[in-house]
């Protein structure tokens, strides 16, 4: 993860999501390390925190990592949405079984 380049927040929307990642928030932390940004706002995030991590990968691609407490999950989304060059970027494998992959990219607006 060195060569991730950390984006200032907000990030420019819309993103593709394309993947579940099931984890805790401290699981989370210990693989990505501190949160970007912590969203406490409850009328901005259904009622619980949000710790949100954001990367500009070497290949330009965007890199965002939303963990909601009330799922127990984290959202990967991308843009380009490639989700391959972002788990590869987080030393993360495909075949992880905590990872959930949609049948299409969802939209966050």
């Amino acid at each position: 993860m060195k060569n991730l380049k950390r984006l200032p927040a907000p990030i420019a929307l819309p993103l593709l999501g394309l993947a579940t990642f099931l984890a805790t928030r401290r699981e989370l932390r210990c693989l990505l390390g501190d949160p970007h940004y912590v969203e406490i706002n409850p009328h901005a995030t259904c009622g619980c925190d949000e710790d949100h991590w954001a990367f500009l990968l070497p290949s330009g691609q965007r890199a965002i990592v939303i963990h909601t407490d009330s799922q127990n999950a984290a959202h990967v989304y991308g843009d380009p949405p490639e989700v391959a060059p972002i788990l590869a970027a987080f030393g993360w494998r495909v075949d992880d079984p905590r990872l959930v992959f949609p049948e299409e990219p969802w939209t966050l607006q």
